[in-house]
């Protein structure tokens, strides 16, 4: 029986297109190499974080990767491969409770799944996402150790990410941001006009009016010249955004690695 099973899967082999068996073949290489640089940052409580960390050269610059919440680390591995494709310190970081930063306490997903309405759920996020500051200055610090001390840190955040990123610049310096489609409350905003002006990438969908105002204010308040900001039609955000536009990746990894050493 075995040997029958292998035998049709040997024939189909035969007539899969070639063009398929060697992307099918790029995604499985893909995804090893995402295991074989997986970290564990410990945390409170036995909990560990989990991130993929790529080791550039000695005295290259690092970058620090987070994703949105509706996604994980993997979903951002276009930007995460270019980075360290060009030899520099990348940490993409599974918040806690996504993508393999979980446990049977902290579980997006099954969080998600228990919720009987909106307000739950963002009852049940807010109780999530109160331990991710601590949770991304424990990376951003993994990430500084790795670095020569003359080397900078620039920050990816996306979403609902954007509070931690700036929470990380009032703690450390930060080089540059890359904010897309930032979801922030007026609070957040009001930090991130106090900390001393970052060059940012910002990225905005014009449709997606809350987002979309967040980038233009704070594209109008930041006053470093390397600030730029690029907005796309339509409501689309997040990783969303980034499938819809392939060159987007492209674009942010240019604009960090132009900034960096």
């Amino acid at each position: 029986m075995l040997f029958f099973r292998l035998k049709i899967l040997a024939v189909f082999a035969v007539f899969i297109p070639a063009t398929f068996q060697e992307a099918l073949a790029a995604q499985v290489a893909s995804d090893d190499n995402m295991l074989n640089h997986e970290i564990s940052i410990p945390r409170d409580n036995d909990f560990v974080l989990k991130a993929d960390y790529f080791a550039g050269k000695r005295k290259a610059d690092g970058f620090l990767i987070l994703h949105d919440c509706q996604s994980d680390r993997q979903d951002y591995h276009a930007i995460t491969a270019q980075l360290a494709d060009n030899s520099y310190h990348v940490l993409s970081l599974d918040l806690r409770g996504f993508g393999r930063s979980v446990s049977e306490t902290y579980n997006h997903q099954k969080m998600k799944s228990n919720a009987k309405d909106i307000i739950s759920y963002q009852v049940l996020l807010g109780q999530l996402s109160s331990f991710w500051q601590d949770d991304v200055l424990a990376a951003f610090e993994y990430l500084r150790s790795k670095l020569d001390k003359a080397s900078k840190i620039s920050i990816l955040t996306s979403g609902c990410s954007a509070p931690f990123a700036i929470a990380a610049a009032e703690q450390w310096h930060v080089s540059n941001m890359v904010m897309l489609t930032p979801e922030m409350t007026f609070a957040d905003k009001e930090r991130y006009k106090n900390l001393t002006d970052i060059a940012t990438f910002f990225v905005a969908s014009v449709h997606h009016v809350e987002t979309d105002q967040t980038t233009k204010e704070l594209f109008e308040w930041n006053g470093h010249t390397g600030t730029k900001m690029l907005s796309y039609k339509g409501e689309t955000k997040d990783i969303q955004l980034l499938k819809r536009s392939r060159s987007l990746s492209s674009d942010i990894a240019a604009w960090l690695m132009e900034r960096s050493r």
